[in-house]
């Protein structure tokens, strides 16, 4: 690589390219007047002061390396890398605006923000600090920082949190806050998801408490409480209304702390009440102006973060994220997490940033089946897997809870044992297998149910809906797509999900033979046609006959099995005396 130097110092006024291959050493102070353009395409580096009174873009490598003091005025937007690498004294943002749409590198010596200092987020990318990716990266950043979020065009809801330490609300002056600080939102005795009591104080922007107190039981709107001044705590999640915008961005500001290579960032003091409505929920935030990467949860945590999806196909519903995908979250990005048990506090040390795209990340969909469920313009989804080393409770790295939809619109999830699923990870030594699916509909009018992912399956594979209001049986590995009427008032426990998975699965009930499955602790047996005896025996896992019946008819068949401990089961049909077995689950 070439390089060109000026000891003196260099003056721009006009068009200024760096071709790659081309390190540009300025020596001493650089000056970009305001006709100069640079045009980077290689490295440049400053030893002296940086001033842009010109174009404000600038690509590429930008590193200061001055031995002692160095000032950054003018206005410039860094969407390459802009490097500190100094072997003494500080780096200073004196007057302007300096945006980093890339990466600020903090590789030696100290950068002061000085509150002139900007990470920034547009519809295209936002800005990042790196002073962990290499353990060589010594480099400190000091001051007063602004991290800019960019949210999108939806208005609505939005989680959100801080990524500098102690910013004041009067900084969020986007959100047009407003409201009694600390008011508890009344919902109405119904707990209607569209509208709150008439004497209820109301918001632009509210924190969660998991402990309530709860006005309504069994209603978790009163778990919102208004927050309009204040200083925002470290690493925990508010939520915020935004009205209609074409492009909004919201932008914090205070100390630098939570950049610091040794600091962890905690939102200390959570709790698991135990009360169904908090159930050990809480909003918590990305608190690092750069993304973190979801692997594990801090301890004291069950594994998913559960997001709220304020645009696309999902819009309006809570959809969960588990280690095992190793998501990036976004700075300043707003979740749920679940404390698992006792007090625990979200830890976060600094080796859970990380560099890259938060928008994207890829999944592991061995074994793995979707249903989505489509009706009045919204949608949701529920996930079932299969895996050697899940089991059928719940595991809190593995599983994720299910949270409910507001308003209008539909709540897809399955369940398990009393407990709610979004995603249900079960054991691939289990099978075959029944698992309830629930719909809370929301709205009347007609659904659809589409089934995704059915070819991931890397063992032969069956699986059958079951609707047990219209009774059809229809498998969704042959059609995918299920169409169906719903009223709003429909019981949720409509549907069935029946997998045959395995080197030797059989094709389930298609209408003329025998059916035979557990569901609610029930043993149903179908009889589409009985001319002779029929038995029903249940034994346990090591083969003891623990309940006989012969009170059978034809059609269907549910027998209380309520007395017998949860465990794995083989039901055997004796139909004129030809068996049907069947292993499930209790």
């Amino acid at each position: 690589m070439s390089s060109a130097v000026f000891g003196q110092g260099l003056t721009n006024g006009t068009n200024l390219y760096i071709e790659s291959g081309v390190v540009l050493n300025v020596d001493n102070h650089f000056d970009n007047r305001p006709s100069g353009t640079i045009h980077n395409a290689s490295e440049v580096r400053v030893s002296g002061n940086f001033n842009n009174s010109g174009t404000a873009e600038i690509d590429e490598l930008v590193v200061l390396d001055g031995a002692g003091a160095q000032s950054v005025t003018g206005l410039s937007r860094f969407y390459g890398v802009l490097e500190v690498e100094k072997p003494s004294g500080t780096a200073t943002v004196t007057s302007g605006t300096t945006n980093v749409h890339g990466i600020l590198r903090l590789d030696d010596g100290t950068m002061n923000a000085n509150g002139n200092l900007v990470i920034a987020s547009t519809v295209s990318e936002t800005g990042l600090v790196d002073d962990f990716s290499d353990p060589s990266l010594d480099g400190v950043l000091s001051g007063n920082l602004r991290v800019q979020r960019y949210i999108g065009q939806e208005p609505g809801f939005h989680y959100v949190g801080s990524a500098v330490s102690n910013c004041n609300l009067v900084e969020l002056s986007e959100f047009n806050l407003y409201g009694p600080n600390g008011g508890q939102v009344i919902p109405l005795p119904s707990c209607s998801p569209t509208a709150i009591d008439g004497s209820s104080p109301y918001g632009s922007m509210f924190e969660w408490h998991e402990d309530g107190p709860w006005i309504v039981p069994g209603c978790d709107q009163s778990g919102w409480f208004i927050r309009s001044s204040g200083i925002m705590q470290n690493a925990r999640g508010y939520a915020v209304i935004t009205a209609n915008q074409l492009d909004f961005t919201f932008e914090t500001a205070g100390n630098v702390g939570n950049t610091s290579e040794f600091s962890t960032v905690s939102y200390s003091g959570l709790t698991n009440s135990g009360t169904p409505e908090g159930d050990g929920w809480h909003l918590v935030s990305n608190p690092f102006p750069s993304p973190i990467r979801w692997s594990a949860p801090p301890a004291g945590f069950d594994g998913q973060a559960q997001f709220w999806e304020t645009t696309g196909s999902f819009y309006g519903t809570y959809q969960p994220v588990l280690p095992p995908m190793n998501a990036l979250i976004a700075s300043q990005q707003g979740f749920f997490v679940r404390v698992s048990g006792g007090p625990a506090s979200f830890a976060l040390p600094q080796s859970y940033r990380d560099l890259g795209d938060p928008y994207f990340y890829k999944e592991d969909l061995s074994n793995t089946f979707d249903i989505i469920v489509e009706a009045g313009g919204f949608a949701d989804k529920t996930r079932v897997r299969f895996g050697q080393d899940f089991t059928n409770g719940f595991d809190s790295m593995d599983d994720a809870n299910k949270l409910k939809a507001p308003g209008a619109q539909p709540t897809l999830q399955t369940r398990l044992r009393n407990t709610k699923y979004s995603i249900n990870s079960l054991s691939l030594e289990d099978y075959p297998m029944t698992v309830p699916m629930d719909l809370i509909p929301g709205i009347s009018g007609e659904f659809k149910f589409t089934a995704k992912h059915l070819d991931q399956f890397n063992v032969e594979a069956h699986v059958y809906l079951e609707d047990l209001k219209t009774k059809i049986i229809q498998e969704l590995t042959v059609n995918p797509v299920y169409t169906f009427n719903a009223d709003e008032s429909d019981d949720p426990e409509r549907f069935l999900l029946h997998f045959r998975l395995g080197p030797d699965a059989e094709p389930m009930y298609t209408g003329d033979e025998i059916l035979l499955y557990a569901y609610d602790r029930n043993a149903i047996i179908f009889l589409p046609e009985l001319d002779g005896k029929a038995q029903l025996e249940v034994f346990d896992a090591i083969g003891n006959l623990v309940f006989q019946t012969s009170n059978l008819n034809e059609g269907k068949n549910e027998i209380d099995l309520n007395n017998l401990a949860t465990g794995t089961y083989i039901l055997r049909a004796l139909v004129n005396e030809k068996p049907v077995t069947k292993k499930v689950v209790l």
